[in-house]
């Protein structure tokens, strides 16, 4: 029996549980009867949930005789920059929270060898957000948050 594994499967399955919650949230536009937007987050959460409850059958059943590796402090943080992203997606809006998330970690999961350049990361946290919330509220018409700031434009 592995703790380490344990808890991670279960985390997961929290997450899992949770993300479904949050999927059956989405309403369902009149015109769609079956298969509306809500299907595919759905999909991906049993998906992390069965695979979560593999995990834990592993860690309760499996024999495996390797040392458990902690995760290093950078995994934490992404996980952490992750869930904080989550929190303030609604408050900041898709635009605002899109870029400070986009820049973290650029700048948490930049290699050593510091190839990007500060300028360049801010120009890709600024340029990616503001591209996707183009595609996805002007072409395809879906609804991105809008926080605080995007409320000001």
């Amino acid at each position: 029996m592995k703790k380490g594994t344990i808890a991670v499967a279960l985390l997961l399955l929290g997450f899992a549980c949770l993300y479904y919650q949050q999927a059956a949230l989405i309403p369902l536009p009149k015109f769609m009867l079956d298969i509306g937007p809500a299907a595919f987050p759905k999909i991906l959460a049993v998906l992390l949930g069965v695979l979560s409850l593999a995990l834990l059958g592993i860690g309760l059943f499996g024999r495996d005789k390797r040392p458990l590796e902690l995760p290093k402090l950078r995994a934490w943080l992404v996980m952490g920059l992750a869930v904080g992203y989550m929190y303030i997606l609604d408050a900041a809006g898709f635009m605002a929270a899109g870029m400070i998330m986009l820049f973290l970690m650029m700048c948490l999961l930049r290699p050593d060898s510091r190839r990007r350049t500060w300028a360049t990361i801010a120009a890709m946290s600024l340029a990616i957000p503001a591209i996707l919330y183009f595609v996805f509220n002007s072409l395809l018409k879906v609804g991105l948050p809008r926080g605080w700031l995007e409320t000001l434009l």
